[in-house]
């Protein structure tokens, strides 16, 4: 319903919600290092404007070194919320933090909106979540945030290489898309011609500005984070991930799984593998 995108974006979180779900409190939910570069400013930009909120910090699972989306913490935050329809969930984090919170919310039937911390991915505004299952990796179908409100200079002071991930799940772009026709024409998979070209400005874009992406340049930044929303909106329209994710999520998916059947770290960040499952693929 609304997305702001500049170094103000959270001044606009306590009108939107007021606005909207003025009676509802607020959980906000987010993972060590999230709580540390913003969920301690949004508990207080929320607690400030009057609200009603509390925080939830998410915390790994023994043995691993940063939170996964997978079905226990899922479940968790789930029972947390399932007290009352009147909680608002605000995921303040990146790529897992927001599947987490994707999820939960929309088991429950609860609104939630999501405060970006890195511009490390593009699932922000699709419609589906990333999810560790089973020891599988899958993608399910949820919903959309009710609203987006990225600060760019919060997204600039994350790790560059979790920025330089954001700018590497998006190469996939060409190839993603030429697998997603070829499915059309070979397997009678449906395509939207529009949903796969609604991306080819902001794409072209980001090229151009992929040396002040690899820099953190304030400017490049700005327009990388504006090609990830806009990414995530071409997968909400088609109904499917295929704009953006073929072969190389695939590869990525499968190193994944790999890593986590043999009790391993994961390799790298999941843009980063993407980045490098664009080269295999292509």
């Amino acid at each position: 319903q609304q997305i702001e995108l500049g170094p103000s974006a959270l001044e606009a979180l306590n009108p939107f919600l007021d606005a909207r779900r003025p009676d509802a409190a607020d959980l906000v939910v987010s993972d060590a290092h999230t709580w540390e570069a913003a969920g301690a400013q949004v508990l207080e930009t929320l607690r400030s404007g009057g609200r009603k909120v509390r925080s939830l910090i998410l915390e790994p699972r023994a043995g691993e070194d940063h939170v996964v989306c997978e079905d226990g913490i899922i479940a968790s935050l789930e029972t947390l919320v399932a007290t009352s329809d009147h909680i608002n969930i605000v995921a303040v984090g990146a790529g897992s933090v927001n599947d987490i919170c994707k999820v939960a919310s929309h088991r429950r039937g609860l609104p939630y909106v999501c405060v970006p911390t890195a511009a490390s991915m593009n699932g922000y505004t699709s419609s589906i979540a990333a999810v560790l299952s089973g020891g599988v990796k899958r993608t399910w179908p949820v919903h959309q945030p009710m609203g987006v409100f990225a600060d760019v200079d919060v997204i600039r002071e994350a790790p560059l290489v979790m920025n330089r991930a954001g700018f590497g799940d998006l190469l996939s772009k060409p190839y993603c898309q030429a697998d997603w026709l070829l499915s059309h024409h070979v397997r009678g998979v449906e395509y939207s011609a529009e949903a796969a070209s609604v991306l080819d400005g902001p794409w072209n874009d980001m090229l151009d500005a992929a040396e002040g992406i690899g820099a953190g340049e304030a400017q490049a930044t700005h327009v990388l984070m504006e090609t990830l929303l806009v990414s995530g909106f071409s997968m909400a329209m088609a109904g499917t991930s295929a704009p953006a994710s073929g072969a190389e999520h695939l590869i990525s998916h499968y190193w994944d799984m790999e890593e986590h059947g043999q009790e391993r770290p994961v390799r790298g960040l999941h843009g980063t593998q993407v980045g490098i499952g664009t080269r295999v693929s292509s």
